[in-house]
Formats: C-alpha cells, sequence, structure tokens
C-alpha cells in the first residue's frame, strides 16, 4: 500500500476514534457503547476529508474551488 494512504488512513483512524469518544460523552455515553458501524462510519468520514485535504495542499490554488465543489466541501 502507498506510505501516504497508510499514513492517512493511521490518522484517520486516531481522528475518529477521538471523535467518537467526544461525542460520546457529550450524550452521556461510554465509549464502549459504541457500534461497530458508528465506528467505521466516523473513520470512512474522516478518511474521506483527510484524502480530499491532502489533494489540496498539493494541487495549485486556482483547482481548490473546483475540488471542493466537486467533493462538497468548504
Amino acid at each position: 500500500m502507498n506510505e501516504r494512504i497508510a499514513e492517512l488512513e493511521a490518522r484517520a483512524n486516531n481522528r475518529a476514534q477521538y471523535l467518537l469518544a467526544i461525542e460520546a460523552s457529550k450524550s452521556g455515553r461510554k465509549s464502549t457503547d459504541i457500534t461497530e458501524q458508528e465506528k467505521v462510519a466516523m473513520f470512512n468520514r474522516v478518511f474521506a476529508e483527510l484524502i480530499v485535504q491532502d489533494c489540496l495542499d498539493c494541487a495549485d490554488e486556482p483547482s481548490h474551488s473546483q475540488i471542493k465543489a466537486y467533493f462538497g466541501v468548504e
């Protein structure tokens, strides 16, 4: 696997766990109550966001708005 993808995957996993823990805390749930489906959904969302951000980081400035529009990010 590409090293960059592996790095983004690890970052996404850590960030997803962090965000899920915060969400659980805010709703009074324990982090052990988080379902596998919630974990996968959060990981997928964060991983996609990191990939899009990585694309923006290596694209020239005029392409940013087109990339953002295509992926529906601000």
